[in-house]
């Protein structure tokens, strides 16, 4: 915002302490690495500046839901006393985001 609202020259020349992590066109900023920038404006005449901190972070990986879970084993025979039985759960799709099972 440029002020006074009624000033003569209101042009702005944006720019990014580091265009690896975030580029600024017009006000509009796009991160572009992970890390942290600074996106600078100035008046024109150049008397004027204001800044802001961009923190760019990692992408989030896509939430993978489960579609399924098989056992290896459809029929388990045990015999009492004797030792235990061990049955494996396999969660579907491979790639689910959240595989822990109750």
């Amino acid at each position: 915002t440029i002020e006074p609202a009624n000033a003569t020259d209101k042009d702005v020349i944006w720019s990014s302490s580091d265009e690896t992590l975030a580029t600024v066109v017009n006000g509009v900023v796009t991160p572009v690495g992970e890390g942290t920038a600074v996106i600078t404006v100035t008046t024109k005449d150049g008397s004027f500046t204001a800044s802001s901190v961009v923190n760019v972070s990692a992408p989030i990986p896509p939430v993978v839901d489960v579609t399924g879970v098989k056992l290896d084993q459809e029929t388990l025979n045990l015999t009492a006393g004797e030792a235990d039985g061990i049955l494996k759960a396999t969660i579907e799709p491979a790639n689910a985001t959240d595989k822990d099972v109750i």
